[in-house]
């Protein structure tokens, strides 16, 4: 209908534009009246051209590509194929964009492959961070493979693929000392970039909110916005299971994965950002799928002026009739530049606050460190995991110890989840312990219990309620760093509860 009301004012501005000069005694004032109609015959007629190129292209994926015909195609921009709920049948259902069809640059497209919406591991916001190289590249491959299977075009142009999330929090705690504590917080917002530039080359950035306490104590103030990673991938899964990465990212060593709120104890001990070099190996195989990656960076703990840090993780994934499981081993060179020996969370000035607050890197010796990590599930309903992280020897005493000893940091995570649907909502319900040794001056527990119900409440809206009980050290236990005291001996003996309700958005 637009199109032939344009091309009926057309109609009526060329009329005007012949038969002006017949009515006109030649003065200036319609001479300039000729020009300015002649300007909006232009404007009209490019108008018509692109809308006519617009109508070409809807009624082209009406007539020759399925999925546009599908019965939730809606405005050219996003299908969802899948005969059921999208809840129940999320390994049916896809999701991928159309948009190369009118020629749009940028989309929104959330999912790594399948939704798993009770814990979100399939959003590119909140795929686990480990490996996101690799997971960027199966994007690519899910997405392309899509696209080919329902007819539609790949498109040949660099484009963008945006995610985000925002989680708030509502927190009731009993601390290790004093009196209950309550609050409300915003504890997650991010902002995920995906540029595909060409089909082997990739560019990430994460941008991220950090709700620390730096200026003032008002959190308000405090509301800071940072690049938490920027890296470069380059490969291509569909034609080489070699690939690399260049820039901010965590490098492989761990996987910490988790469907609790609280962390894993083995983050604090493991888990490494850096700006770093990782050169990998992924078989695409579908029932035994074997990997290798070693990765170099600078690193803090030790010597600044040189590249000395390394890392090696191997290992395997295995599915069949249902079952999902892998294993692997990683190994780091110097376990003190994770994230939890860099900074433990303390903020008292005359405490050990972590090797980088406290302002000083320059250990005696470098300490290696190694992960042992396993995964086993059975299709949609059951997961299990489980994973070790340890240093391979004791931290000399002038920066690190536990009991008058040079410390050797451990930690163990296991985590069970079950899910099911209610009334056609995914529920997940988890089980999860951990325990730490020789860990106090991480300012972490000697043991974490960890319970929590997770629903998905609306579309990519996902609801969880989670019991922690944290146990600290014993009474009598000590530690230092860099020769400043690391713990509270008031703490020390005493049990952390805490009940947390979060509900997040993912997009």
């Amino acid at each position: 209908m637009k199109v032939k009301f344009l091309v009926k004012t057309l109609c009526l501005l060329l009329s005007s534009v012949v038969l002006l000069p017949c009515f006109a005694g030649g003065t200036t004032s319609q001479q300039a009246k000729l020009v300015q109609l002649q300007c909006e015959v232009n404007n009209l007629q490019n108008q018509i051209n692109q809308l006519k190129r617009i109508s070409h292209y809807k009624q082209a994926a009406r007539s020759h590509h399925p999925v546009a015909r599908h019965a939730k195609y809606k405005r050219g921009y996003y299908t969802k194929v899948g005969k059921h709920h999208p809840f129940i049948s999320k390994h049916k259902q896809k999701y991928f964009h159309v948009a190369g069809l009118l020629g749009m640059p940028v989309v929104t497209a959330p999912f790594l492959s399948q939704p798993t919406y009770y814990s979100g591991s399939d959003l590119i916001v909140n795929a686990p961070s480990i490996n996101e190289d690799m997971k960027l590249l199966d994007l690519r491959l899910t997405q392309e493979a899509i696209m080919l299977k329902h007819g539609l075009a790949i498109p040949k142009y660099p484009h963008i693929q945006i995610s985000g999330k925002v989680e708030a929090q509502a927190l009731y705690e009993n601390p290790y000392t004093g009196r209950s504590l309550s609050d409300i917080d915003l504890s997650g917002a991010e902002l995920d970039v995906l540029a595909e530039v060409t089909p082997w080359i990739n560019g990430f950035i994460g941008i991220n909110y950090d709700n620390g306490i730096w200026a003032t104590p008002r959190r308000i103030d405090n509301s800071r916005i940072k690049l938490d990673k920027g890296f470069i991938v380059i490969g291509n899964s569909a034609k080489s299971p070699f690939y690399g990465s260049i820039g901010q990212e965590y490098v492989p060593f761990g996987r910490y994965g988790t469907n609790m709120i609280a962390d894993p104890l083995t983050k604090f001990i493991g888990k490494t950002k850096a700006r770093a070099v990782v050169l990998a190996y992924a078989s695409h195989a579908k029932v035994f799928a074997p990997y290798a990656r070693v990765f170099v960076f600078k690193g803090d703990s030790k010597d600044s002026q040189a590249i000395k840090q390394n890392g090696a993780d191997v290992g395997f994934h295995y599915s069949n009739a249902g079952w999902n499981s892998g294993a692997g081993i990683g190994y780091i060179g110097n376990i003190a530049d994770a994230e939890g020996f860099q900074s433990n969370g303390i903020t008292n000035a005359v405490a050990f606050r972590g090797f980088d607050v406290s302002g000083f890197n320059g250990l005696v010796h470098a300490v290696n460190g190694i992960d042992a990590h396993a995964e086993v599930g059975y299709g949609d309903s059951l997961d299990f995991l489980a994973e070790y992280v340890t240093a391979l020897q004791r931290f000399n005493a002038a920066d690190l110890t536990y009991n008058m000893h040079g410390a050797k940091p451990s930690a163990l995570h296991v985590e069970g989840d079950y899910t099911t649907s209610i009334c056609r909502h995914l529920i997940s319900f988890g089980l999860g312990y951990g325990f730490s040794r020789q860990a106090l001056g991480l300012n972490i527990p000697e043991q974490r219990y960890t319970a929590v119900i997770a629903m998905t409440i609306l579309n990519n809206t996902i609801a969880k309620l989670e019991f922690r009980h944290d146990v600290n050290y014993d009474k009598g236990d000590s530690a230092t760093g860099l020769g400043l005291p690391a713990s509270t001996a008031a703490q020390l003996g005493k049990a952390d509860n805490a009940v947390t309700a979060q509900l997040g958005i993912y997009f």
